[in-house]
């Protein structure tokens, strides 16, 4: 089965989510379970501080230690264990995994239960006093004094730290607590560090906060659940209708949009989406003018071409020279357009072919310009080359010639009688900076962006009944940057259009 990307993060988010909530739990209880260990360590070491005392006036009552060494019953008589409960157990050694030391007596046993009631003796203990009754829900025989308890992981040191009541030798950790009479240490108490808690009522809290984090864990999964669910959908709306405007988009429908209505990168790759839906519809209007300009600047001749061929085969029109001369002048520019086209497509895919080689750009254009001096002789025109310095670069000859071909051939052919074409040329920055500017008649300021794209034609100074196909500046566009340049169109200072062409130099 194929998960989807919702199902995917769905699971991420929850399998994230209760992680981290396991471990949060587990180190809470974790940090629980020390913390209460801690604290009922420290009521152990209040409660061995209340048997030191308890067992420092016993030492000052006898002398010495000797009347506790493996007396089990003078110990419980010492910390008062064997006068809480008739049943109570006084065992010789708390920890049951040492044996008695040899000479020593065994422990009182624990007595049958005797008839309770008013003035019997086993109602009553040592003091004479009457038995409290157990609290609800005690075992029978279980510690009822804390001491007791201690009693149990407890042994006697002498000043020397020898043994006078409990097991010779103990593996566990202990804590040794001082047994002081009259401000000398006269014995230790040493307690064995329990590794588990076996309070009844530390118990029962320990159970009761680990319920209440399970609990706490388990609304946590299901809230994460419940976020991650509605997370998921929520990142997944906009990608879905990112999938939705593609396929729109893979239909030809380029006028599809996305609502941008987040800041987020899922908003700006709605936005770029739309951007990119933009450019796709620009392409296709382009791609359609481009057809249509294309079949109009073909027809033109083809129709010139037609027309005169049927008149000559009606008879209308009798073969002459000029005649032919005229068909020939139309093949020429239909060959033209078709050559154009060709060079102008390959430029677009990278394939035309660029020799490159170090030349000198001044003596290119001044080779351009002394062909084309008699053809603006004869409109009336003036050509001025105002490059004198060298300028090296390493580029293809042959396009750069064609480039400026180009160029002058367009301004010979649109500027008026009269005006005349300044060249100059600067370099500074490793960079060359070509101008060439004319005279009126000028371009309107709204077409100089447009004068590149192919087909483009400005109304009435640009008119088709002066020639050319609007292929020219596309193709020196596509040359200009071939050579990593750049090339832009502007208002000439002289009344007419100045072309800007910014060329690398030559590395040195």
């Amino acid at each position: 089965m194929k998960l989807g990307i919702q199902s995917r993060l769905f699971l991420a988010f929850i399998s994230t989510t209760t992680l981290v909530v396991v471990a949060m739990a587990l180190a809470m209880n974790w940090v629980f379970e020390r913390g209460l260990s801690d604290y009922l360590i420290q009521v152990e070491l209040e409660r061995l501080d209340q048997a030191a005392q308890k067992l420092s006036k016993a030492y000052g009552e006898n002398g010495d230690w000797e009347f506790l060494r493996h007396n089990p019953i003078a110990w419980g008589k010492a910390l008062n264990l064997t006068d809480l409960n008739p049943n109570t157990t006084v065992e010789p050694f708390p920890n049951s995994r040492f044996p008695a030391p040899p000479g020593s007596r065994p422990p009182p046993r624990q007595r049958p239960p005797l008839e309770s009631g008013p003035g019997f003796p086993s109602d009553r203990g040592n003091s004479g006093r009457p038995f409290p009754p157990p609290p609800p829900g005690s075992r029978p025989g279980s510690p009822l004094n804390p001491m007791e308890v201690i009693n149990r992981r407890v042994r006697l040191l002498d000043a020397n730290k020898q043994v006078v009541f409990g097991p010779p030798q103990v593996n566990a950790k202990e804590v040794y607590h001082p047994v002081v009479w009259q401000e000398e240490t006269v014995g230790y108490l040493a307690m064995r560090r329990t590794e588990s808690i076996t309070d009844d009522l530390a118990l029962g809290f320990q159970t009761g906060q680990q319920r209440t984090y399970t609990w706490i864990a388990f609304l946590a999964l299901v809230i994460s659940a419940v976020a991650s669910l509605l997370l998921a959908r929520r990142l997944l709306r906009p990608v879905r209708r990112i999938t939705d405007g593609a396929q729109s988009l893979a239909s030809g429908q380029y006028t599809t949009r996305i609502p941008v209505d987040r800041s987020d990168e899922l908003g700006q790759l709605a936005d770029d989406f739309n951007h990119l839906a933009a450019t796709l519809e620009r392409n296709e209007q382009a791609r359609r003018q481009w057809i249509a300009d294309i079949s109009h600047e073909l027809r033109t001749p083809l129709a010139i071409l037609r027309g005169e061929i049927e008149a000559l085969l009606d008879g209308i029109r009798q073969s002459s020279p000029d005649y032919l001369q005229s068909l020939h002048g139309e093949v020429l520019s239909l060959g033209k357009l078709v050559d154009d086209l060709y060079e102008l497509t390959l430029s677009d895919l990278g394939a035309l072919d660029y020799r490159r080689e170090s030349l000198d750009l001044a003596e290119v254009i001044e080779e351009v310009v002394y062909t084309f001096e008699r053809r603006f002789a004869a409109r009336d025109l003036q050509l001025i080359n105002r490059i004198e310095a060298p300028a090296l670069l390493t580029g293809d000859d042959r396009r750069l010639r064609q480039l400026f071909v180009n160029l002058l051939e367009n301004s010979q052919r649109y500027t008026d009688a009269g005006g005349r074409l300044e060249i100059s040329l600067d370099s500074h920055d490793d960079w060359h900076y070509l101008r060439l500017q004319d005279t009126a008649p000028g371009v309107p300021e709204a077409s100089l962006p447009q004068l590149f794209e192919r087909l483009y034609r400005v109304d009435k100074s640009r008119s088709r009944t002066l020639g050319g196909a609007g292929l020219g500046l596309a193709i020196c566009r596509n040359i200009v940057e071939a050579h990593g340049g750049r090339i832009e169109a502007t208002l000439s200072p002289i009344g007419g259009l100045a072309v800007h062409i910014h060329l690398p130099a030559a590395r040195t």
